[in-house]
């Protein structure tokens, strides 16, 4: 991070104080060539974002930024009613998953509460009427066998159509917080608070369960699922995480359903640190694995945790996000917040991680170099200059809890999966964040 910085390329959306709640992002995803981005929001329609073929020319030129524009939309869920729990189903879209392509067609997963949905999006040309079958001249009484002819069609435009090729359903009966796809590109899980259930895309009307952690009494119950994924390479392996703070390895060749465990990461507070609110912030709100496998990143309310799958005894480092709150805790048990689940995303190399936080903000972290930035996103100036600054580092990162907008919150990121850029939401907004050399 020594000779450039973090600049702000693109921001999607209007004005946030004209923003209803419905136009709230909450899911945004790259897919695996970083040439598209998709981003689910409150109402449960999709935005696919393209990416402009521009980096060719960033070969030449550094500081040209990386473009998307507007691809195509569409309704992916639509509210429903559960009769038997009379329960509502939201729409909103919970998490995106891209499937890998096979040929011009876009696949992605898609879900809500309850239900994944497999989407094929594509390219299709309108017909247009570009001749009549007799001359417009002629009267009709006039005509003959001669002047009739058959009409021609042209294709004109080209729209962007979605079509839902698989729907997956009946199958959870808690909240579905996380949908992963496996590197065979067959399979995939949806993980609820006490189960995750594989799925062969394929088949839509059955699925296997292969983690059940519900008691017989729920009183019982000490923790629940809140993040799942497939490794990127080993099609066997997965993980999920826990409220109690534990993330746990599990090699599906072990049995059908794995009710233990082959590796078990936790890391332990110090007993007298621990407070009323000690298991809240420990909750896990988002793992995922490395590009290469190796090493897993997770977050909790307060810090940002990095493992070598290797070693379970304890992380390799542990960053702070917003240390500054950690005298507010009564404050944001009271206004909720403290439940906030925010993201977090890996480098394609590994070595940089990132998360948000409240205030329109977000931190990047380079563990290699033990450097953090904190980052208010803000939309991007009409005539951008290089910055002497490369950025805020660990001493920089004091954020003032009494001037914090709570209502702020950085929760969805994804970083593409060749360059350092990166996207993140807040509230109605996308924001574009690329690292740009002087």
């Amino acid at each position: 991070m020594d000779n450039g910085e973090w600049r702000v390329t693109q921001c999607f959306g209007g004005s946030q104080s004209e923003a209803a709640d419905p136009d709230h992002v909450t899911s945004a995803e790259f897919d695996e060539t970083g040439d598209y981005l998709a981003v689910g929001d409150k109402a449960g329609r999709i935005w696919i974002y393209e990416s402009a073929d521009v980096e060719e020319e960033q070969k030449h030129n550094p500081l040209k930024a990386l473009e998307y524009k507007f691809y195509g939309q569409f309704q992916s869920h639509e509210p429903e009613f559960d009769y038997l729990k009379s329960l509502e189903i939201e729409e909103k879209i919970n998490m995106i998953k891209w499937c890998r392509r096979q040929n011009e067609a876009l696949i992605l997963l898609a879900t809500n509460d309850k239900t994944v949905k497999l989407w094929k999006i594509y390219e299709r040309k309108i017909k247009h009427l570009s001749e009549m079958n007799a001359d417009s001249n002629l009267k009709t009484n006039n005509m003959t066998i001669d002047d009739v002819k058959i009409p021609a069609m042209t294709y004109r435009d080209t729209v962007t159509a979605a079509t839902p090729r698989r729907i997956y359903q009946n199958a959870h009966a808690y909240h579905i917080n996380s949908i992963s796809m496996n590197s065979d590109d067959e399979t995939f899980i949806s993980a609820d608070d006490l189960r995750i259930n594989l799925w062969n895309l394929s088949i839509c009307d059955q699925s296997f369960n292969i983690v059940d952690i519900k008691p017989a009494n729920m009183e019982e119950l000490t923790e629940v699922i809140t993040a799942a994924c497939f490794h990127p390479k080993h099609c066997n392996i997965m993980m999920y995480s826990t409220s109690r703070g534990s993330i746990k390895l599990i090699d599906m060749r072990t049995s059908a359903l794995c009710d233990s465990h082959a590796k078990l990461f936790e890391y332990e507070d110090d007993e007298a640190d621990k407070s009323f609110f000690s298991e809240i912030i420990s909750s896990i709100s988002d793992v995922k694995f490395t590009q290469n496998g190796d090493q897993i990143v997770s977050r909790d309310f307060f810090t940002l945790k990095l493992w070598d799958i290797r070693n379970e005894s304890k992380p390799l480092c542990v960053r702070p996000i917003h240390p500054a709150l950690n005298d507010k805790l009564c404050d944001l048990y009271e206004n909720d917040c403290i439940f906030d689940k925010f993201e977090c995303a890996a480098s394609p190399q590994g070595n940089k991680f990132v998360s948000g936080t409240y205030d329109e903000s977000f931190v990047l972290w380079d563990w290699e170099k033990n450097k953090s930035q904190l980052i208010r996103a803000s939309r991007p100036p009409e005539n951008a200059v290089p910055s002497d600054r490369a950025g805020q580092t660990d001493s920089d990162i004091h954020q003032n809890p009494d001037n914090m907008d709570f209502n702020k919150k950085s929760l969805h990121v994804s970083w593409h999966p060749r360059l350092d850029a990166i996207a993140i939401t807040c509230l109605n907004n996308l924001y574009m964040y690329q690292y740009q050399q002087f």
